[in-house]
């Protein structure tokens, strides 16, 4: 649903439920190894073994898995959950990190990070609180500052104001109500 809200910057999804519904039980599911549309009385004891079966010798092997970040990587942090969070909420960061190095050498691998103005961040984590994200250059404008003859003073969505920056105004695009930029000119 969140990737809807943001693709088309609104949070009403009344007019699409129905087929994100169909996606969502068309869709693949790790946990229970199959598509729900496609679990019915005769396949119940296989979705039962697959999501309660603890002797899962992939779930033994998991535990040992070579790390799956390294140094230089784009990656989102998790945020942290309240209680009261709306659950289509995002649940990472939109602000990119770089992958600094590796703490430890045994499991659990532990990061540390740093931002797009090459300051790190306070602190150590753990591999499943980072996520590794492609970037795409492409970067969502929260408002526009100040305006001078020819150029914006940008706030991007979701990083601090210490990344606020200059941009000439033609390089300021319209998408489906969110603006955006390209890299091609300055990133956050």
């Amino acid at each position: 649903m969140y990737r809807y809200f943001t693709a088309n910057g609104t949070k009403r999804y009344v007019d699409v439920l129905e087929s994100l519904v169909k996606n969502y039980n068309s869709t693949y599911h790790r946990s229970i190894q199959t598509q729900p549309r496609l679990v019915g009385v005769d396949n119940l004891h296989l979705v039962h073994r697959a999501l309660y079966d603890k002797h899962d010798a992939r779930a033994i092997k998991s535990k040992f898995l070579a790390p799956s970040l390294k140094a230089g990587d784009r990656v989102r942090i998790a945020r942290s959950k309240v209680a009261f969070d709306k659950g289509f909420l995002p649940a990472w960061t939109r602000e990119l990190f770089t992958v600094q190095r590796r703490v430890n050498r045994t499991h659990p691998y532990i990061y540390t990070i740093v931002d797009d103005a090459g300051e790190r961040v306070r602190g150590t984590f753990y591999e499943p609180e980072l996520q590794r994200v492609e970037d795409t250059g492409v970067y969502a404008v929260e408002k526009i500052v100040r305006r001078r003859r020819d150029h914006v003073l940008i706030k991007w969505l979701g990083y601090s104001d210490n990344f606020n920056s200059w941009i000439p105004r033609k390089e300021v695009r319209r998408y489906k109500n969110v603006r955006l930029l390209t890299k091609s000119t300055q990133s956050p």
